[in-house]
């Protein structure tokens, strides 16, 4: 078995994980399995699916002892009721890629789902201890602002999934290091094609060795940022607008990780964690210039409406190469 730093947390796996940190042995938050048992017969309730690429789709499915999630490509991920326990039955065609992502993206957001954490689809930096996350649609800009960030002097936390725990107040926790980013805006960040793990692809992911400055620990969550990017010439290089409660609550709920693929009492859950969030911690609508010539001056801001020390230095994305 292997041992790897995901979550805030001890993934113990069989399978291998390049893309993460590995760790000394100890005691798992979460235990990924293969095996190549018949799926058990019983009944399993249909609750939800979602797509997770055009032509490929996970459903979900409530069982007595835990859920199960089955993706078209890559096969079926059998998750116990308390999170910790996770069994993989391959497909006869399952790239074992594909299911890493699987498992590093749906599976474990269901697993921290049931130890009482609310999943967001977000990147998430922090600045003087204390995080930021950006939630958005995929090629929506939120690897590019996150590392941007870091390549200034803040500490990346994830890149695509930000558990947030709820109490006593909301923390978010790190998530998984590597990075996946289109070759030529990586180059421009000074991301080195060398720390890709696929580098034939357009939209290589980066291992954790190329971030320079990783958080591994919860952070107080300062703020949520819902965010899109705009291509006006005269448009200012970024804006925020603070939304109220009820809008938040709505925003925020559709950017969660694995809301949509829950049903009964488990949306519910989905519901009061982000109404209890959005109840603590401000959000914001976020416009950024799509203009990478500006984006020093969108790092800069981020700086002064977040930086907890007075004067604080930023270092130029352009010296960061």
């Amino acid at each position: 078995m292997r041992f790897y730093e995901i979550f805030g947390g001890i993934l113990e796996s069989e399978l291998e994980f390049p893309e993460l940190r590995p760790t000394r042995p100890g005691v798992a938050d979460w235990i990924i399995r293969t095996t190549d048992s018949p799926v058990p017969a019983g009944s399993a309730e249909s609750i939800g699916w979602d797509a997770v690429e055009p032509d490929v789709r996970v459903q979900a499915y409530r069982l007595a002892g835990g859920y199960r999630l089955k993706f078209d490509d890559t096969g079926v991920f059998d998750v116990s009721s308390d999170g910790r326990e996770i069994s993989w039955r391959p497909s006869p065609s399952a790239d074992e890629r594909a299911a890493r992502l699987d498992l590093t993206g749906r599976v474990l957001a269901l697993a921290l789902h049931l130890g009482g954490c609310l999943c967001l689809h977000a990147s998430a930096v922090s600045i003087g201890g204390r995080a930021i996350a950006f939630l958005a649609p995929k090629g929506s800009g939120k690897s590019t602002l996150a590392v941007a960030l870091e390549r200034a002097g803040a500490e990346l936390m994830s890149d695509d999934i930000v558990p947030v725990e709820l109490r006593p107040a909301p923390m978010a926790r790190p998530g998984a290091h590597s990075v996946r980013m289109f070759r030529d805006t990586a180059a421009m960040l000074g991301m080195h094609i060398d720390f890709a793990l696929d580098s034939s692809t357009s939209k290589p992911m980066f291992r954790d060795s190329a971030i320079g400055r990783r958080r591994v620990h919860a952070a107080p969550l300062d703020a949520l940022y819902l965010l899109s990017s705009v291509s006006a010439p005269d448009a200012p290089p970024v804006h925020r607008k603070r939304l109220s409660e009820p809008a938040a609550v709505t925003r925020v709920l559709g950017q969660t990780k694995i809301g949509v693929l829950l049903g009964g009492p488990e949306a519910a859950a989905v519901l009061h964690r982000t109404a209890d969030l959005v109840s603590s911690v401000p959000v914001y609508e976020l416009e950024v210039a799509r203009d990478f010539s500006r984006l020093d001056d969108v790092v800069g801001t981020f700086f002064a409406w977040h930086s907890h020390e007075p004067e604080r230095a930023v270092t130029p994305v352009a010296d960061c190469a």
